[in-house]
């Protein structure tokens, strides 16, 4: 059943005045007011976070290059030369005396040989010739023993010199080790062997000693001043388990008569090289230690201190510029 029309024709009716005997109609109540309407948050979107404060701006104080390290002042090196001793000529050798035999035998073990040498025992090489001497075991001397091919007019050694070779005009003066091993566990050598004190009483080397040195000398119509040589020089105390030794080589250089230290292996004992007579001197093994700059092909080092390496310029190995 549809009242909706009917219900609407009688408000009609009322409202028109035709409400007949029956009683007015009562208003209508005002519509209720809407609820209220709650904003929906959008679940993905979070709400935006409130901005952060910007940490305080400490101020950064510009790097500073480390002191570079004091080292101590370079130690004067002591000349290690001996005294010069002026040369002298030699006497001249007298001519053979023509009443000596030309072979006889002074005793069993002395003989003179046909050719007017010294034959000692029986040697492997006999008579060479005219003042020769020919010795089969050891031959041993308290005194000088010169080996000289040119005695006229030629320079006299030095008192403290025991063996002296003198070779002839336009020739080669040569000493000569030969060895022979056949499993190569020996071999030819020149050793120079030094005591602290003398035969009477031997003990051991102490420190700072030269123990022994080939030296180089160039006449100079004066002396004979050693002008280069190789060295060794002890470092330390010698005891059975304590044996440093340096190597040395000395110079002179051109207008001059200085002999200058040129270099030095483990000049302080402590396995480094130097290079001339720098401060700090032989630092550590490995190291090298160079009094004047460095030089590569005639380029010139510098030195950088507290410097960034990235700023540094290097040729050839060389920092030239920091």
């Amino acid at each position: 059943m549809k009242l909706v029309p009917a219900i609407a024709f009688c408000l009609a009716l009322a409202a028109c005045g035709h409400g007949g005997n029956g009683p007015s109609p009562q208003p209508l109540p005002p519509a209720p007011a809407p609820p209220p309407v709650t904003p929906v948050v959008d679940p993905v979107q979070p709400a935006p976070l409130p901005e952060p404060s910007p940490p305080p701006t400490t101020p950064v104080a510009a790097p500073v290059a480390p002191p570079l390290p004091v080292v101590p002042p370079a130690q004067p090196v002591a000349d290690p030369r001996p005294p010069a001793t002026p040369f002298q000529p030699s006497a001249p050798v007298p001519a053979a005396d023509a009443s000596v035999a030309v072979s006889a035998t002074i005793d069993d073990v002395v003989r003179l040989g046909p050719n007017g040498g010294v034959l000692i025992g029986s040697p492997g090489h006999w008579d060479v010739g005219q003042g020769s001497l020919a010795v089969q075991g050891v031959l041993r001397t308290n005194g000088f023993i010169s080996i000289d091919a040119n005695p006229q007019g030629t320079p006299s050694y030095k008192n403290d010199t025991w063996l002296g070779v003198t070779g002839p005009d336009n020739a080669y003066t040569t000493i000569e080790a030969v060895g022979y091993s056949g499993d190569q566990g020996t071999y030819p050598g020149i050793q120079l062997v030094t005591f602290g004190c003398i035969k009477a009483n031997i003990c051991a080397v102490p420190n700072n000693r030269v123990i022994g040195t080939y030296s180089f000398n160039a006449y100079n119509n004066q002396g004979d001043n050693t002008d280069s040589a190789l060295l060794s020089r002890t470092t330390e105390d010698q005891t059975p388990t304590h044996n440093g030794a340096d190597l040395e080589g000395w110079y002179t250089p051109n207008g001059s008569t200085a002999f200058t230290l040129g270099f030095a292996l483990s000049f302080n004992g402590n396995g480094g090289v130097t290079i001339g007579n720098p401060s700090g001197g032989d630092i550590s093994p490995g190291s090298l230690n160079v009094q004047g700059p460095y030089y590569s092909n005639g380029i010139k080092g510098v030195s950088c201190g507290g410097v960034n390496p990235a700023t540094m310029e290097v040729v050839n190995g060389i920092v030239v510029h920091c």
